[in-house]
């Protein structure tokens, strides 16, 4: 079974909902994302084995494609669409990961991308019991013998359930942000954001002053405590030492675990606590063993149910602001939570790091890396 290192990745700053990128199709700036990578590495566009990439609310039909020809890849390698919602580009690197270990392939680009922006609007058909004249924004995820399942209704039954407070969520989200800036300031992400069209920062961080007017508001979940729909991109090159040598990179770190589990629908935001303990396992890791983690703030809960339930230390998790700050493009923010916290195990000089997040239906997916440069 072969090592799979990661070589290198690069993202596009996000942006708000009908914001920077209002009137760019998703294949447009995705196909310019990799077509960055492809500058870095030229041999990519005829060494690459296979390309995957994820997207939630994608335009439809087979987009990795479309995007890997129009960033000027050789029609030879497959590329291959991925949805699993937020936890997408999580599959699409569990994916490269399985056909390099498993000796398949030396070289996968892996990654997401996600245009809130220019959601399409669908109908179901009209012989559809569930058809309505108004265009439906996200499909059922789960049947409704399961119960309640939306998102923001599980998030609230958790935060009841783990006793955590509509003021601890906002604090956490004022730390994300406060985090993020000072991130940004720093300049600890300027080699890895690839400007489009010299937009090179974030377009979603919020300040302390505003969040805070949240805090003793209701519901317990809202703007404040939750994501915003944000638009945005990111890819990651995996290879197996022969493929690093084709394309005389140095690998920084290596993928140690994988791992994706289901939950009951009704307990998603839970289910990311199980894939974290379940990838420890595989990993024949202990939690403490774990440098930095690196959890979607999809909710500002999830992090707090990690540091309450696992005991994980706050100063651990997410040291480079979240999903709170940085924004939540669906298919593409697990490989930007991947990006970042390979970014802050160089900066902090760790060595284990874990990136973790939860998706519709009852998904929760892990990954476990290592620095080893």
């Amino acid at each position: 079974m072969k090592e799979v290192y990661i070589l290198d990745y690069l993202r596009l700053p996000t942006g708000k909902k009908n914001g920077r990128y209002s009137f760019v199709p998703p294949e447009e700036f995705t196909a310019f994302l990799l077509a960055g990578i492809l500058n870095k590495y030229p041999k990519l566009s005829v060494l690459s084995d296979k390309i995957f990439l994820s997207t939630a609310v994608g335009t439809g039909g087979n987009m990795a494609r479309y995007i890997a020809l129009s960033a000027g890849f050789s029609y030879k390698i497959p590329a291959v669409s991925i949805d699993a919602q937020c936890v997408g580009s999580y599959e699409a690197i569990n994916s490269g990961y399985a056909q390099i270990k498993s000796g398949l392939a030396d070289i996968v680009l892996v990654g997401g991308f996600e245009s809130n922006s220019l959601l399409p609007e669908r109908k179901y058909h009209k012989r559809d019991f569930r058809h309505s004249d108004e265009p439906f924004i996200y499909a059922d995820f789960a049947p409704k013998s399961f119960g309640e399942t939306s998102l923001v209704k599980t998030a609230e039954n958790a935060a009841l359930d783990f006793g955590i407070s509509k003021s601890e969520m906002v604090d956490w989200s004022i730390l994300s942000n406060e985090r993020a800036a000072l991130t940004v300031n720093s300049g600890l992400l300027k080699n890895v954001i690839l400007p489009f069209k010299d937009n090179n920062k974030d377009e979603t961080l919020k300040k302390a002053a505003v969040l805070h007017r949240f805090k003793n508001r209701e519901p317990l979940i809202d703007g404040a405590t939750s994501c915003l729909f944000e638009d945005g991109a990111a890819i990651i090159v995996l290879a197996s030492k022969i493929g690093a040598e084709k394309l005389a990179a140095i690998p920084q770190f290596k993928i140690k675990g994988v791992c994706t589990v289901g939950v009951e629908p009704n307990k998603t935001p839970l289910a990311f606590l199980d894939a974290v303990k379940e990838n420890i396992k595989y990993s024949n890791a202990k939690m403490s063993d774990v440098d930095l983690y690196e959890i979607n703030e999809s909710f500002a809960l999830k992090p707090l149910i990690l540091n309450k339930v696992l005991g994980i230390q706050t100063e651990k998790i997410n040291v480079i602001g979240g999903n709170l700050s940085f924004g939540h493009p669906f298919g593409a923010s697990g490989a930007i939570n991947l990006i970042h916290l390979l970014v802050s195990l160089q900066h902090e000089n760790k060595e284990l790091g874990l990136v973790a997040a939860s998706a519709a239906g009852g998904l929760g997916s892990s990954i476990i890396v290592q620095r080893i440069n």
